[in-house]
């Protein structure tokens, strides 16, 4: 379950990078965008001992 969190994270992240890269819109405003920051922001909470301590119950 845990892995599959992250997955969709990431997934979702790098959706967005790649559709704005696409564009041709991608600067350092959209790397700090919430968009990214957000989902990668859960996928370091979801790497965290303590996640995979809950996750293992």
């Amino acid at each position: 379950m845990r892995w599959g969190a992250i997955a969709v994270e990431v997934v979702s992240a790098g959706g967005f990078l790649i559709a704005t890269a696409i564009d041709g819109d991608l600067s350092w405003i959209k790397l700090i965008a919430p968009s990214t920051l957000f989902p990668l922001a859960i996928v370091a909470t979801l790497l965290t001992p303590s996640a995979t301590r809950w996750f293992d119950r």
